[in-house]
């Protein structure tokens, strides 16, 4: 996995209490000027409110346009990547360690290089990270584990993360996914057992290392420059060619099955607000570009500009 993975997660999962944040510095003229959001209308008509997301932020700092809360409090059904008020932590743990226990007789140590199980255990010692529970775990597992840390660390929760914000905020009773929690964890427990490891070593890179990738990233989605967040994605996919089927399927081929998603939930409804994570908001083959291609006319969010002076 790419340098970029612990930055990635920001936007695609017992440790020091976190540093406190820096202020947040004004936006680049020419972005959007507010968090990477759309407005829809489907070709009958129908309206809808397309929100990007961080699925981790610090505190604080993951607010939304105004506009974004009026459509979030106006909608009448809120549809996340997953269905966050049908889902719970323990749920969610016993179907990660289900879905990622190694074969009967294997450990973790077995599947790895020599010089990756001992950055882990360093790591593990230097962190206070538990080994034990991962040891007869895939690495993906252990990758998530350690990602979780790195970003909490740097101040990232998600309890600060758009979705859990939405969920918790004035919204509709209503709610849908459009994918489920098994769909998003078998799409790691699918990759060999290589770009297991390679995902693992990005993991265990130390926090500070991945602290500027993270204020990048977040930066461009509070700002709305998607264009910064569609270099990120090149970047991402360029750095490592062996991983191009894994990006087709995890971004990509998501993409496509959550826009016919999005065609589905507005055709039902009256009024949806949608949220997703950022990445999959980008470029010609992101979400926005194929509801386009659908009939839809889409509108990205942008600062309200001040009245002119007369």
């Amino acid at each position: 996995m790419p340098r970029r993975f612990a930055a990635a997660a920001l936007l695609l999962l017992s440790c020091a209490s976190p540093p406190p944040p820096p202020p947040l510095p004004p936006c680049a003229p020419g972005t959007a000027g507010v968090p990477l959001a759309f407005e829809l209308r489907a070709p009958d008509g129908r309206q809808a409110f397309l929100q990007g997301s961080v699925h981790f932020a610090r505190e604080a700092e993951a607010g939304l346009d105004p506009r974004a809360q009026r459509a979030l409090a106006e909608a009448d059904v809120l549809v996340g990547e997953l269905d966050m008020a049908a889902l719970t932590p323990v749920e969610s743990a016993e179907l990660l360690i289900e879905l990622g226990r190694l074969p009967e007789g294997q450990r973790l140590q077995d599947v790895l290089a020599p010089e990756t199980w001992t950055l882990l255990q360093e790591r593990a010692d230097e962190t206070g990270v538990v080994l034990q529970p991962l040891e007869l775990l895939e690495p993906w597992v252990a990758a998530i584990v350690f990602l979780g840390f790195s970003l909490q660390q740097a101040g990232y929760t998600p309890e600060q993360g758009v979705e859990l914000q939405v969920y918790a905020s004035e919204r509709p009773q209503q709610t849908r996914g459009l994918e489920t929690i098994q769909e998003q964890f078998a799409l790691f427990d699918d990759l060999p057992l290589d770009a297991q490891e390679h995902m693992l070593l990005d993991a265990l890179r130390p926090s500070d290392e991945s602290a500027i990738e993270l204020e990048s990233m977040f930066a461009a989605w509070r700002c709305g420059d998607a264009a910064t967040l569609e270099g990120v994605l090149s970047e991402m996919m360029a750095s490592d060619p062996k991983l191009s089927g894994f990006y087709e399927a995890t971004i990509f081929t998501r993409n496509e099955t959550m826009a016919k998603g999005v065609e589905k939930v507005v055709s039902e409804s009256g009024r949806a607000f949608i949220v997703v994570g950022a990445l999959h908001l980008v470029g010609a083959r992101g979400i926005p570009a194929l509801l386009e291609q659908a009939g839809f006319q889409v509108e990205q969010l942008r600062a309200e500009q001040p009245p002119a002076a007369p």
